[in-house]
């Protein structure tokens, strides 16, 4: 491995093959050459960025230019087989993505056979630019295991991962339609700004997706299970803070309902979850099932779209209100502190 401590000046693009390399102690900047990509393509090894690092692809050329990182093998990057495990850390230090204009959007894992994995344990992992939150491909979005075969894990354990459009697990590189890859994100600790986040895809597809959420915080518009694929949603511990009120065509915590035959889950562990509403007017659909309780709270609304099969119900924080859209069904006890309030209306 290599250990670089000083400030370290990449020209055009830096491609590792089969080396590890970590960053302390200094910054590791990626600058464009002429037309070239602001871009880090790499695999089969391990970048660490440690404390004091900063690795920032936001580049500085061009109005046009931008910057992505692609773990893993990428179509982008053109590299042969990739059957050994990839890993990029971010362990303290900051890693920032994006340039000055629209461009494409990062992946860990795409097109190839492989395993690739980025994980934060401290620091910031940011994806952002001028026009980070209008589009998939504007520098602000992050797919994991895109296309076909490969395999994606994000796991945060510490810190903040920042990804300002949205996070999609096993889709198709360019939108949410169906891919066949399989696909991870997991938190334990620290906090997720995700703005956008989709389990599953809108048209066919035969990929898995996977997301556990055991501990740390997250914020959002919206977190959607789309109606095909398999899916897996495990959450323990943890919050989840919206970010505004419902838009136009999803719901805060929402689902299109399974359309095809793979299986879906949704599962709230025995510690249970917070709905924090933030003064918004919010909705969920998603039918959660499992031992643990639903906390709703925030002083906003939330109001109830589909059924909950969750053995411990739902509490309601004093301040915040609980609304049902039509009849629904909740298996478990509903407990309202004081001060909440209650509220139905007919579909």
């Amino acid at each position: 491995g290599n250990t670089y401590t000083g400030k370290v000046s990449v020209l055009a693009e830096c491609r590792g093959m089969g080396r590890d390399m970590v960053l302390t102690n200094g910054t590791f900047v990626s600058r464009l050459v002429g037309s070239v990509d602001d871009r880090l393509d790499y695999r089969d090894y391990h970048i660490r960025i440690a404390k004091g690092a900063v690795l920032d692809l936001s580049g500085t050329g061009r109005a046009g230019d931008w910057g992505r990182v692609a773990i893993g093998n990428a179509n982008l990057a053109a590299y042969g087989d990739n059957s050994v495990e990839t890993r990029f850390t971010v362990d303290g230090g900051t890693v920032i993505l994006g340039g000055n204009n629209s461009g494409n959007c990062n992946f860990v894992g795409v097109d190839q056979p492989g395993t690739a994995i980025l994980e934060i344990l401290d620091g910031v992992f940011r994806a952002t630019n001028a026009n980070a939150n209008t589009s998939w491909s504007s520098g602000g979005a992050l797919r994991i295991a895109a296309n076909s075969s490969a395999t994606g894990i994000v796991r945060v354990k510490g810190g903040r991962f920042e990804i300002p459009y949205d996070l999609s697990l096993a889709t198709q590189y360019n939108n949410t339609n169906g891919g066949s890859g399989n696909a991870t994100f997991e938190q334990t600790g620290g906090f997720s700004d995700l703005c956008y986040s989709y389990i599953g895809f809108a048209s066919a597809g035969s990929g898995s997706g996977t997301m556990n959420l055991t501990g740390g915080e997250m914020s959002c518009v919206f977190l959607y299970a789309l109606g095909y694929g398999t899916q897996t949603l495990y959450i323990d511990n943890y919050t989840i803070h919206a970010e505004s009120n419902d838009n136009a065509n999803y719901g805060f915590l929402c689902t299109a309902g399974s359309k095809d035959s793979y299986p879906k889950s949704y599962t709230v562990g025995e510690h249970g979850f917070t709905a924090d509403t933030a003064g918004h007017s919010v909705s969920m659909s998603i039918p959660f099932a499992g031992p643990g309780a639903i906390t709703v709270t925030g002083g906003g609304t939330m109001t109830m779209r589909g059924d909950l099969a969750n053995a411990g119900g739902i509490i309601v924080d004093a301040g915040t209100t609980l609304s049902f859209a039509g009849n629904r069904k909740v298996t478990g006890p509903i407990v309202f502190a004081e001060g909440t309030a209650f509220k139905t209306a007919l579909p």
